[in-house]
């Protein structure tokens, strides 16, 4: 196991891991279709490049087999 901050390159593994995530957690209880729609809504490529490259996101990533199976997202904030 692995742990190390994401990058424009897991983009793609990250939503994997987030449609995955969704779907044990809701699939018993909610369309596979609303899932879909829930994580383009809120993984959308475009804002996960965005979130990664972001240098007030803190986004590490669980690397195991050289496969991501976990992520985290946390912004930093001024107070």
């Amino acid at each position: 196991m692995n742990l190390r901050p994401a990058t424009a390159d897991d983009v793609e593994s990250i939503r994997e891991v987030a449609r995955a995530s969704l779907s044990a957690s809701y699939g018993h209880a909610v369309d596979e279709t609303l899932l879909a729609d829930a994580v383009e809504k809120w993984y959308a490529a475009d804002d996960v490049d965005e979130a990664v490259t972001d240098p007030d996101t803190v986004f590490p990533v669980v690397v195991v087999d050289d496969r991501i199976v976990a992520f985290a997202e946390s912004y930093v904030v001024d107070r």
